[in-house]
């Protein structure tokens, strides 16, 4: 128990230093090109803005982060822009990745429709589930991704393959830096021989090892001891945090939050579980309580309890001249022809757009509209084939296949 001690009573890093940190994490660990996200750290919460151009970079962003020693909470308000291309074109960009990055498996089958990827079949093992769906959420222009894979027991499975498929994962893992830990695969068997810094992310190696599909595991030479870890660092998963701190952390991003406006909401933390109770003035709002009150440090389950119930109530022609008022005002949909309609305070949203992210993009601007209780967004995205090239901004160069 003395690392852990030791571990509690060192003083939390500055702001600078963990905003350095998350920079950091972005560089050591694959899946983020953050030269479009913003880091802004405020009394150890994390405020990413901006874009992402993949499904993939605008997870990681978010769990690297989280993961580092002395976050509290991390607010997200990334977006994801990235370019809208045929589902033909994005399977063939997605298998070719899949045969690349994982080599064949023939039990598993990939299908792409209105830019959303469906992956179903049988694999032998969740850490080639889990590489499989990374690899997928790689490939710009997807936008979702099903994950329809069943586990089962790796039978006979090479060391060849153990090795691999065991690297994969701790080197994608938020939580772990292996490159202090040697590991040996043996006739099934693996070996961890080296230092981590704590009981939590020993058991989380150890865990790792067998989902990768071991037969046996042998964690005696593994050293645990806080020195094996600097400053600002991933911490380690699943370390007892007070109610009270985690609390206070969600209380905190929720100042920090712009969505949420100056009506806060009501936060109650019981063995890590946070109800939030109250109102709050939009749809937007209500939702990023939620994300915030799961991204504090301490949280594994929200119950959210909030209501969409702005001071004053609109009528439905006055919500629907703010909706045309607020894509009047947005520079990205100003021009769009679409059709609003409102009905007893549900904004409803038809007609045809150029892509996926104005599809997103409406969307955000209904439920950021105070007095919209329910958004029913039925915009169809216009045929690839048939529509011509967007104009370019400068930061919509087109992106490259992979992160």
């Amino acid at each position: 128990m003395n690392h852990l001690l030791d571990t509690l009573s060192l003083p939390p890093p500055a702001d600078a230093e963990l905003a350095a940190a998350v920079h950091r994490q972005y560089t050591l660990k694959p899946g983020v090109h953050d030269t479009r996200i913003q880091v802004a750290v405020v009394r150890g919460i994390v405020r990413l803005t901006g874009f992402t151009d993949n499904l993939l970079s605008l997870e990681r962003a978010e769990e690297l982060a989280r993961a580092v020693g002395g976050v509290r909470g991390v607010v997200n308000e990334l977006q994801m822009r990235t370019a809208d291309l045929p589902d033909e074109l994005l399977q063939q960009r997605a298998a070719a990745l899949l045969a690349a990055e994982c080599g064949p498996h023939p039990a598993v089958q990939l299908a792409v429709q209105h830019a959303t990827a469906t992956l179903s079949g049988v694999v032998d093992s969740w850490v080639v589930k889990q590489w499989l769906l990374r690899v997928v959420k790689q490939v710009v222009g997807i936008w979702h991704v099903q994950d329809r894979l069943t586990c089962t027991a790796a039978q006979g499975i090479s060391d060849a393959d153990l090795s691999l498929y065991l690297d994969e994962q701790l080197t994608w893992d938020a939580y772990l830096r292996a490159d202090g830990v040697d590991v040996q695969v043996q006739r099934g068997r693996v070996r961890l021989r080296g230092a981590v810094d704590s009981d939590c992310t020993r058991s989380r190696l150890v865990a790792t090892a067998w989902a990768a599909g071991a037969t046996a595991v042998d964690a005696g030479q593994l050293a645990v001891g806080v020195w094996a870890r600097p400053a600002a660092q991933p911490r380690a998963p699943r370390l007892r945090v007070p109610d009270g701190d985690s609390a206070q952390a969600i209380h905190d991003a929720w100042q920090l939050d712009e969505r949420l406006g100056t009506d806060l909401p009501a936060v109650e933390v019981v063995n890590g579980v946070a109800t939030l109770n109250g109102a709050v003035s939009t749809v937007r709002a209500r939702q990023a309580a939620e994300q915030d009150a799961r991204n504090a440090t301490g949280i594994w389950h929200v119950n959210n309890h909030l209501r969409v119930w702005p001071r004053r109530l609109p009528d439905d022609a006055e919500l629907l001249h703010s909706l045309h008022r607020a894509q009047a005002h947005d520079a990205y949909v100003q021009a769009l022809p679409v059709n609003w309609a409102v009905e007893h305070g549900r904004a409803i949203l038809h007609g045809t757009v150029p892509g996926h992210f104005e599809k997103a993009r409406l969307q955000e601007l209904a439920v950021g509209t105070a007095g919209v209780l329910s958004v029913v967004n039925a915009l169809l995205v216009q045929a690839h084939t048939s529509r011509p090239p967007r104009p370019a901004a400068a930061a919509d160069v087109p992106p490259p296949l992979v992160a």
